[in-house]
This record gives C-alpha cells, sequence and structure tokens, in this order.
C-alpha cells in the first residue's frame, strides 16, 4: 500500500510506501510518531474494508468476469463427489488443480467503481486521523488521504487447488491459489446447498452420498464461481492490500501501562485518552498474556513440554523466563540466579513487549517498533539488530523509527550484509514550522542521513577545536 498524506499536524506531506523494511530517520518533534499511527489506522481501516469491497464487485458485476474451462472445475467436482460417496479418502486426498484464464469485461467502470468506494472509506479514515491521532475535535479541512498506484483489474490468469474435507463431520469444499498462495483460501460449507429438511437425513459418513442426491448444483456451482472471482480480485490486489495482522511496540513512554490500563480501557469507547499506539499495544499485549495464561493452566500443553516463547525471542533475554498464573513475567533465571521482575534491568523491561512476537499461536506478519534502541546499550543494539534479520528471513514485515546514529548505522550494516533484502528509508526534516518526509536513495555504501552527517560534522569540527584549544 502507498500512502500519501498532506497537512497531518506539523507533517506538510508524505508518501509511505509498504516494504519488508522500512526506516524512518527523524529528530525528536518531526512527527514520527503521528506518521507511524497514521499508517497504522489507514492500513487496519481500509484492508478491513477491503474485503467487502470485493464482495461488493462480485455481486454488483458479476456478469463481467467469465472462467474459462469451468466445465472442467465442474466436471472435476462432480466426479469427486460421486467417487467419495462412499470412500472419504477419495474425496479428501486428491487435490485437482486448475490454471484457469479469466476474462474481464466492462474493466473501466468495475476499476472506477472500486476506486470510488475506496474514496469512500478514506473519507472516514480523514476524520478518524482527525479524531484518533490529532485530538481534534474539528473537522480538519486541510488534512488529506490517499492511496497511490491501486492495481486495476484486467483479465488474467488464477491458479487454483480444490480440496473436499470434513469439519466437525460436515463437508467443506476449500478453494485455494496453489501457485501464488499468501494465505488466502474460501470455504464452501456444503450442507448450505442443502434443503434445510434434508440436512438431519445426513447423520454419518455411511450415507454421505445424500449430499450429491438432496444438494443443490445451481446454487453450489454459483457460489464456487463466486469464490473463485474473490480469489482473482485477491490475486490482482493482494500485494497492495495486504491482510497483515499488525503489531504496534510504541516507544517507551508507552510501554509500560498494562495493568493500570487494561483495569480502565474500554475498547468499545475512544473517551480515555490514549493515543491509538497505545491502544493497539495494550491490546496485543493483553491478548498476549491471556493466551500465556491459558497454556500456563493446560494440563495438555504442560505435558507437550512446548516453549511459551519461541527461541530466537528468549534468546534477547540472556536466560530463562517464567510467567505467573496471569500471564505475566514474574522472573528470569541467568546462570543459577533467578532474578525477581522488580529487580529486573532497564535493557529487560524495555524487550518485554517483544515476547508477544514470539509466543506460539498469533503470528504477526507487519511489526511497527518505534525507537527500539531506546535505553539499550551498543551490545544490545546489535544483538537486537540480528534479531530483526531472523525475523525478516521469516517473512515479517517490519517498519522502524530512530533518531540514533549508532543504531541506524548497525541497520546499515544489515542492508549491506543482505543486499536482496527490499528496503525502504525516509527522513522526515523540518524546516523549523513544518516536516516533509523524504526518501532517501540508496549508495554502493548503503544509505547517508542529513541529520546524522550535519550533527555529527559540527560535532566533530567542536570536538577538534575545543581539543586545539581554538
Amino acid at each position: 500500500m502507498k500512502i500519501q498524506i498532506k497537512n497531518l499536524g506539523q507533517i506538510e506531506s508524505a508518501v509511505l510506501n509498504d516494504n519488508n523494511l522500512v526506516v524512518m530517520v527523524g529528530d525528536n518533534g518531526t512527527g514520527k510518531t503521528l506518521l507511524l499511527e497514521s499508517m497504522a489506522l489507514i492500513s487496519n481501516r481500509v484492508n478491513s474494508a477491503i474485503r467487502r469491497i470485493y464482495s461488493d464487485i462480485v455481486n454488483d458485476f458479476n456478469e463481467s468476469f467469465k472462467l474459462d474451462d469451468w466445465k472442467n472445475v465442474e466436471k472435476s467436482i462432480r466426479e469427486k463427489m460421486e467417487q467419495g460417496q462412499n470412500n472419504k479418502s477419495e474425496l479428501t486426498e486428491v487435490r485437482p488443480s486448475f490454471n484457469l484464464d479469466v476474462f474481464v469485461s466492462d474493466e473501466k467502470n468495475i476499476n472506477e467503481t472500486i476506486k470510488g468506494k475506496i474514496g469512500s472509506e478514506l473519507l472516514l479514515v480523514k476524520e478518524e486521523l482527525s479524531k484518533r491521532i490529532l485530538f481534534s475535535h474539528e473537522e480538519e479541512t486541510n488534512l488529506s488521504v490517499d492511496l497511490i498506484d491501486i492495481p486495476e483489474i484486467k483479465s488474467g490468469k488464477l491458479n487454483i487447488e480444490l480440496n473436499f474435507d470434513f469439519y466437525d463431520d460436515d463437508l467443506i469444499l476449500i478453494i485455494n491459489k496453489s501457485l501464488n498462495m499468501n494465505g488466502h483460501l474460501e470455504y464452501i460449507d456444503i450442507k448450505n446447498y442443502i434443503d434445510k429438511e434434508r440436512i438431519q437425513e445426513i447423520e454419518n459418513y455411511s450415507n454421505k452420498s445424500l449430499y450429491k442426491k438432496f444438494l443443490n448444483f445451481e446454487s453450489f456451482f454459483a457460489s464456487i464461481k463466486e469464490k473463485i472471482t474473490l480469489l482473482f480480485l485477491n490475486e490482482i490486489m493482494g500485494a497492495y492490500f495486504q491482510d497483515n495482522a499488525l503489531l504496534f511496540l510504541p516507544s517507551e513512554r508507552n510501554l509500560y501501562m498494562q495493568n493500570a490500563m487494561a483495569k480502565v480501557i474500554d475498547f468499545e469507547e475512544f473517551s480515555t485518552g490514549l493515543r491509538y499506539s497505545e491502544e493497539l499495544f495494550i491490546k496485543s499485549y493483553l491478548d498476549f498474556t491471556t493466551l500465556i495464561k491459558s497454556f500456563i493452566n493446560n494440563e495438555n500443553f504442560k505435558k507437550r513440554n512446548r516453549p511459551l516463547i519461541d527461541g530466537d525471542t528468549s534468546d534477547l533475554f540472556d536466560g530463562e523466563l517464567t510467567f505467573n498464573k496471569d500471564g505475566e513475567v514474574e522472573s528470569i533465571e541467568k546462570n543459577g540466579v533467578k532474578i525477581q521482575r522488580l529487580l529486573f534491568s532497564t535493557k529487560i523491561n524495555r524487550l518485554i513487549p517483544y515476547l508477544i512476537i514470539g509466543q506460539p499461536i498469533r503470528s504477526y506478519s507487519k511489526i511497527i517498533i518505534e525507537e527500539p534502541e531506546a535505553h539499550l546499550s551498543l551490545k544490545s543494539m546489535s544483538a537486537l539488530i540480528k534479531y530483526f534479520a531472523k525475523l525478516l528471513n521469516d517473512d515479517k514485515k517490519l517498519v522502524i523509527t530512530t533518531h540514533s546514529d549508532v543504531f541506524f548505522t548497525r541497520l546499515n550494516n544489515l542492508f549491506l550484509t543482505m543486499p536482496d533484502l527490499p528496503v525502504t528509508v525516509y527522513e522526515l526534516e523540518n524546516d523549523g514550522e513544518k516536516s516533509k518526509l523524504n526518501e532517501v536513495n540508496r549508495t554502493e555504501n548503503g544509505y547517508e542521513i542529513k541529520l546524522f552527517t550535519e550533527e555529527l560534522s559540527e560535532l566533530f569540527d567542536e570536538t577538534i577545536n575545543i581539543q586545539d584549544g581554538d
């Protein structure tokens, strides 16, 4: 997603492009947090709306999408259901795949409709930015938000895989993009296409032939075509509108509020004065502690002897963490010595939020980290950079802000050692009144940040003059 924002608080203009690693550098007070929060809010709201927009397009322009080789898809499904009448394995094991040509007519109206619906969503986003990010009760007439380079729908190919399976003894059809997978599946519960009076007759697998006997094939196949069309829309636009599970780790001023805020926050109302980044973090942290609590109190999980936190994240702490019955970190054991949480070092406290990334159930594919270098020594920064490299190798997307020249230099070294890593670096520059976000061009030595170059050059000259007695 490529976001253009104008007149957001002190920020005059900014264009933010999604990438595997995005680094934003800027001095204090230039608006880095405003941009991060705005990016998170826009991404969350638009990505949650795009599925509904896809469905509207399929419903409104159903006749504009034609699937080549559809007869073979239909024939394959009928044959599979015939073969699987009395043999469950034949129904579930073989997964036919198809390379479909999807022909789209009325492309102009479809694309104009999509842009219009996205534009309507952005008007709502603009209102929310004013209230949630700027805490303004007045309409910010100069604030503008837009999405750039939205892909257009046009005829193309789609590779799909069909799979029958059983869930709680109900037969379902799973349609999956078999080649260019990005986690999107479509499910069809077949009993929804059987007369309700007949459903009771299907009680066990021995009479699953009744699925075929009483199935309304017309509506069943119409639904399959709709699901395939949804997958086609996602094939074209999915890389732009990514349904990322987003985790926001704010700066240290917000990270240790969870216990107090958990008692008062009302997630349905936003009158508590929380910053958007604080709210996102607290929700994620409460989900994390609830999950850990459920594992600690689950006998089956204990018997499996599985770790609560993955090894890469645990290694950041140089010791073994223990959790209390409420899912909170209780202590850490280092070299046979147990240290209670009240005695944790600043580093350990600073790293605790990263445990959310390492928990075993919920996977966050995009992580926004504000000033990760805060309160860390040079050695700890180096360990954190290595951890980021592992996250990137695991296909996590990272957005990082910093105003530390040392931390950025370590990041720059990471860029040089991972030359194929897609990276975008921005510098947020302020002229005294307004800030502008500028993309930094990459050189053979990585990226040069104007703020650091100017400040370090001035520091060098000042040091030389002091040492020379001038």
